[in-house]
């Protein structure tokens, strides 16, 4: 069934209730608020655009409409996205009042004279502030008809509007399509967190980077300054409780917490981000004790963005390698155990030393670097190997420089995905059952399933590096499940191509990684679980 039919149904469904009855009066009590998360607040309170919020939920295509209680923000939700328009269409959302701000609906149909409608918080009249669910009809020339809002509908939306198009649907675009995403959970919860606790945290995944991203938008609307980078802090808060105040005014929306509508507003308003993961909150392992300092690095754990004690054994020789490029205050700092950029230009500084250069002296430590630091420090390299050959589980490990940077054109799709993930699992001894599902879900949403566009990713903090022949950064993530070329190395599947733009031998790589990396069992049937990006019944997450 069409989505737009989706939304009616649910909507039409509802017709009927009422809010609750105390004292004589109606009270705005009703089931919409408590199940919409974000929205709880707004029990007791005006709720049209609750209710229209709560049928795209119920609808499941929450991100078509947006999850707020206000009229206002509601309108210019749909006008930042270019889905705004004077005509009704099916399925739209109707704005009522000065600017849109008054009232809200759904629309169910509408003809050449009449727009009919359902609308929460109404009443016989057609009230802004009514008893409860009632369909309504009313004259599209009316005065107190604002506009309405265009969802993204997979099938196009049947409007009036002679610019959209009946037959041929006008798309909404995605100006933000190549934004970075930042993660409403993780930044929720830094913001309901101290400092202390924020800089306590030892997972690898923590909310600083999207922190910081919030912040450089905050710099920009409410002009944020004296804050600590990538911690939700005092001035941060504050900042963002005047940024809250530009949107709903001095009050209780304005709290200095982020907000699902709020924060999608701030990136979108200020070209820097995108938010995702509303539904599941951020629960970050308590971390680990500190594990004492080992005399022992595995080459395969010292890769930018990894946190590990192999790392930190390479950065207490760096600080005394390379003091002006990793100072040993950084030992004392989050940098510590954390193969980041302070490390990587560290890396690149001994390189030189060495007499490398170009994409051999680019930061990301090969043997004989790692050789050469062993030998002068006194730590022991617990992989350490002559050659590339074929390593264990049918591995073979290339060297950087060996890595190819073609593109062979593979196919894109879903249906062409799953053929290769089948290829894929054979090479690997991974059961089909588990891999292939696994990996099409990954390659779906990393690179839309191989699509042209996203089979390179130029924007992440992987963008670095000296230009390859593809035309983009070395260390660029590429290919149907996004591998970096290092880790593509060190995981590729003997018999395979030597490029990850090929979808197989990339697809084997990510299985020779999660197996590494996550304990992802020889079978596969662990694989959903123990990676979150390949499991479709919880939110997308980088891995």
């Amino acid at each position: 069934m069409p989505r737009a039919q989706d939304v009616i149904s649910v909507a039409s469904a509802e017709v009927g209730y009422r809010e609750g009855h105390s004292n004589g009066h109606w009270n705005n009590q009703q089931k919409f608020s408590p199940t919409v998360p974000g929205l709880e607040w707004s029990q007791g309170q005006a709720w049209c655009h609750t209710f229209v919020s709560w049928v795209f939920r119920q609808a499941r295509i929450p991100g078509l409409a947006p999850v707020t209680a206000s009229c206002a923000t509601g309108v210019e939700w749909f006008k930042s996205r270019n889905a705004f328009s004077a005509y009704p269409a099916t399925g739209a959302v109707v704005y009522f009042g000065s600017g849109g701000g008054s009232h809200v609906g759904i629309v169910e149909r509408y003809d050449s004279t009449h727009v009919y409608t359902i609308e929460g918080n109404t009443n016989e009249s057609g009230s802004a502030e009514g008893d409860g669910v009632y369909r309504k009809q009313r004259l599209r020339r009316d005065p107190y008809v604002y506009g309405y809002g265009y969802p993204a509908y997979a099938e196009g939306i049947d409007s009036a509007d002679p610019a959209w198009g009946r037959s041929h649907p006008k798309p909404v675009p995605e100006p933000e399509d190549d934004l970075p995403w930042v993660s409403f959970q993780q930044i929720y919860w830094a913001a309901t967190h101290t400092v202390e606790e924020q800089r306590g945290l030892a997972v690898p995944d923590t909310p600083r980077d999207d922190v910081e991203k919030a912040q450089a938008a905050l710099q920009k609307k409410a002009g944020l300054s004296g804050h600590q980078v990538g911690l939700w802090d005092a001035a941060t808060r504050d900042a963002y409780r005047r940024w809250q105040e530009t949107l709903y005014g001095p009050g209780p929306d304005s709290d200095g917490l982020p907000g699902r509508s709020s924060l999608v507003l701030l990136g979108r308003q200020t070209a820097t981000f995108r938010a995702r993961d509303f539904d599941t909150p951020y629960r970050p392992d308590p971390p680990p004790p500190s594990p004492p300092v080992a005399d022992a690095v595995s080459l395969a754990e010292l890769r930018p963005g990894q946190a590990n004690n192999s790392v930190r054994v390479l950065q207490r020789a760096l600080s005394k390698e390379v003091p002006t490029k990793f100072p040993a205050a950084l030992l004392e700092s989050a940098e510590y155990g954390r193969y980041g950029e302070k490390t990587r230009e560290a890396v690149a500084q001994v390189q030189s030393n060495l007499g490398y250069s170009g994409s051999d002296a680019d930061g990301a430590i090969g043997v004989k670097t790692l050789r050469s630091l062993a030998q002068k420090y006194g730590f022991r390299i617990q992989d350490d190997r002559q050659d590339s050959g074929s390593g264990a589980e049918g591995r073979g490990r290339l060297q950087l420089s060996d890595v190819a940077y073609n593109d062979p054109g593979d196919a894109s799709g879903d249906t062409a995905m799953r053929a290769y993930a089948q290829r894929a699992c054979e090479l690997t001894g991974m059961d089909p059952q588990y891999g292939v599902p696994a990996l099409t879900t990954i390659a779906g949403r990393e690179s839309a399933f191989n699509h042209p566009k996203w089979r390179v990713n130029t924007t992440d903090s992987n963008a670095w590096g000296p230009q390859m022949a593809d035309g983009h950064p070395q260390n660029c993530s590429r290919g149907a499940t996004q591998c970096i070329p290092p880790t593509f190395a060190e995981h590729h599947q003997q018999g395979t191509a030597l490029t990850p733009y090929d979808v197989v031998a990339c697809m084997s790589a990510t299985i020779n990684y999660v197996r590494s990396r996550y304990g992802v069992n020889q079978s596969g049937s662990n694989f959903a679980a123990r990676v979150q990006q390949a499991d479709p019944n919880r939110p997308p997450r980088g891995y």
